[in-house]
């Protein structure tokens, strides 16, 4: 019980920080669609398509796993990650695909969960947490899908602020 209040107090304190970014517009937000546009003026298609390459090096643990698609012409980059959560015994893995499409000084990102592991058996939809939004399982399961989610975006909203160390 504690753990979920805790799983659900992170969830909200990190929606009040994407809140507070102003650079940032949710589009969507649904359980399995995650959609929004982060504002970045001044910078170029070219140089923010760099940046996002360069996150999702450092970001995930093999970009060249993730990486789905990838054209910088178009602009358009597909990622598929999984993150990894352990609350108690049970680990938890949300599979997702992360879509960015980069203009000059924006760009707009969709994180589509595509699968929910818990243990060693995946769910067999998110449609079951969905059928039954107030049962205790699928509440837990709510808040750990919207930290994980919040928190890519949180991570996105900084791809190409100056760096502290940038005077070397």
């Amino acid at each position: 019980m504690k753990l979920s209040i805790i799983a659900i107090f992170f969830s909200f304190s990190m929606s009040s920080l994407i809140a507070q970014n102003n650079n940032l517009k949710i589009l969507k937000d649904e359980l399995t669609v995650y959609e929004g546009v982060i504002t970045k003026e001044g910078l170029s298609k070219s140089v923010l398509f760099t940046e996002i390459n360069k996150w999702i090096a450092i970001y995930f643990v093999s970009a060249n796993d993730v990486i789905q698609f990838s054209d910088k012409e178009s602009g358009e980059l597909i990622a598929k990650g999984v993150h990894s959560y352990t609350q108690g015994v049970a680990p938890y893995k949300l599979k997702y695909t992360l879509s960015i499409t980069v203009k000059d000084g924006r760009f707009k990102f969709n994180i589509t969960i595509t699968s929910w592991l818990v243990g060693t058996v995946y769910t067999p939809s998110l449609h079951r947490l969905i059928d039954k939004p107030n049962a205790k399982y699928s509440i837990k399961c709510f808040a750990i899908i919207k930290s994980i989610r919040e928190n890519i975006v949180n991570e996105l909203v900084k791809i190409g602020g100056a760096s502290e160390d940038e005077d070397w």
